[in-house]
């Protein structure tokens, strides 16, 4: 029932997340981390855009 973008094992580490959880949970990770890192690189832009 594992996710895995490589041809490993599912009960190893990709470096991001547990390969064994669900995809779902696995989406949903990515989404929110995606945001967050969206929302990051904005407010550096806009600090220095202010400057």
């Amino acid at each position: 029932m594992g996710f895995s973008l490589d041809k490993g094992t599912n009960a190893h580490r990709d470096g991001w997340h547990i390969v064994n959880a669900s995809s779902g949970e696995t989406i949903m990770n990515n989404i929110i981390w995606l945001i967050g890192a969206i929302v990051v690189v904005l407010a550096i832009l806009s600090f220095l855009g202010l400057r």
